[in-house]
């Protein structure tokens, strides 16, 4: 369930709502966090599926920009007038369920007038605001962590049960591998490998790790040679509508659903989806009600998780199965790399270019590393995310990554 829903108009919060996500879920887990209306499911009222996932949450985040109050529509009336406008809905729901209402003020933006606001939103003004400056992001960032805290601490799992299950790990363990590790082989009957082999599947150690490269005032001597393509087609032994178990794609989120513990609803959701080439359905941990459906536009490379369950649905396009080129210009860049995690910064649109990527992690003192994100996987345009932690490299279509730093202790 998802216990933080970030309310915001995409045209007037360019980019900062999805960085106080993504600030956000390296506190939180990232189930607990509800932002865009392209995680809802596709065929259901979408009024109705707002109201239900501010139903369900315990604070929401009403991030205010500049143009909030008076966006307009194509007609030139103001949207905030329309009572089938989203984020009226979902801030007149949260208001009307009485929990915590947080206003996010971005660089400045002066709290509105009860007389501005439509009757079910003007209690909005009685609710305490905070700031969230471009220049102080991290601080102000960390503040909003700070008041989400006294309505949804943060969930901790005590080191005496992780101790106790790795314990009682230990203990099963022993005792069904004893037979074995205590039997003598008997000659007659030498071991034999077995005539047939599942496919491997890569496991995400198997990527390269994150890299010693020089720092932005050192030129490197000669490009590293760039990581050859790969075919991220239909993987090998797979079929088309198979659901397969213990197996998760990591990366390459097109859109992330909360579902009922279902294999089956994640698989029709993007059966339903023309752009969705594959999923994944992640079961609900024991401090979770909701499942997590993640849909994806590329195949990313399988790796074995027990939580989870995948499938391909759909042959990716010809553009779609190999990663993005890289320029010459790119040093170092790698090919079909994703980083997952670690995101301090993002931003998109016609700058997001494999080299603004790198030259805006090189002339940022804090990121360690970068990775370029295609159009149409994240959204329709292209994403350049910088990492200032330790990200897992995932194998995906979807990306180029580059390794600027290594990581201080």
């Amino acid at each position: 369930m998802a216990r933080i829903f970030i309310n915001y108009r995409r045209d007037d919060t360019p980019g900062v709502a999805g960085r106080l996500f993504d600030h956000l879920a390296m506190k939180y887990s990232r189930r607990e966090l509800f932002m865009d209306v392209d995680a809802m499911q596709p065929g259901r009222d979408f009024a109705k599926q707002l109201e239900s996932q501010v139903s369900q949450c315990h604070v929401l985040l009403a991030v205010i920009g500049p143009h909030w109050l008076d966006a307009r529509d194509q007609a030139g009336k103001r949207r905030l007038d329309n009572d089938k406008d989203y984020v009226r809905i979902e801030i007149a729901s949260a208001l009307k369920r009485d929990i915590a209402v947080i206003p996010v003020l971005l660089d400045g933006t002066a709290m509105p007038s009860e007389g501005s606001l439509p009757d079910n939103l003007k209690s909005l003004v009685r609710r305490q605001a905070l700031e969230l400056r471009h220049t102080r992001f991290a601080a102000d960032a960390d503040a909003i962590v700070h008041a989400l805290e006294a309505v949804v601490p943060r969930r901790r799992v005590p080191w005496t049960w992780v101790g106790g299950g790795i314990g009682l790990a230990a203990v099963v363990a022993i005792v069904l591998l004893w037979p074995k590790l205590t039997a003598k082989p008997t000659p007659q009957q030498p071991v034999t490998v077995a005539a047939k082999q599942a496919p491997a599947i890569p496991s995400a150690a198997s990527l390269p790790p994150l890299a010693q490269t020089p720092a932005p005032t050192q030129q490197p001597s000669a490009p590293a040679p760039a990581t050859p393509a790969a075919d991220f087609g239909l993987p090998s032994g797979v079929k088309l509508g198979e659901m397969l178990s213990g197996i998760a794609l990591p990366g390459s989120i097109m859109r992330v659903n909360n579902i009922s513990a279902d294999p089956a609803i994640c698989q029709a959701a993007c059966r339903a989806e023309p752009r969705c080439t594959a999923w994944t359905y992640t079961q609900p941990s024991a401090a979770e009600v909701a499942a997590h459906c993640s849909l994806k536009a590329v195949i990313p490379r399988q790796i074995p998780d027990a939580c989870c369950t995948s499938g391909v649905e759909r042959e990716p396009p010809p553009e779609l199965r190999e990663p993005p080129p890289v320029s010459p210009a790119v040093a170092g860049a790698q090919r079909g790399i994703e980083l997952e995690g670690g995101t301090y910064r993002y931003f998109g649109g016609d700058d997001a270019t494999p080299e603004a990527c790198q030259a805006a992690c090189r002339a940022d003192g804090q990121c360690l590393a970068w990775d370029y994100v295609r159009p149409g996987i994240y959204s329709p345009e292209a994403r350049c995310f910088l990492k200032n932690k330790t990200s897992r490299p995932v194998a995906s279509a979807c990306c180029i990554a580059g390794f600027e730093r290594a990581e201080t202790k």
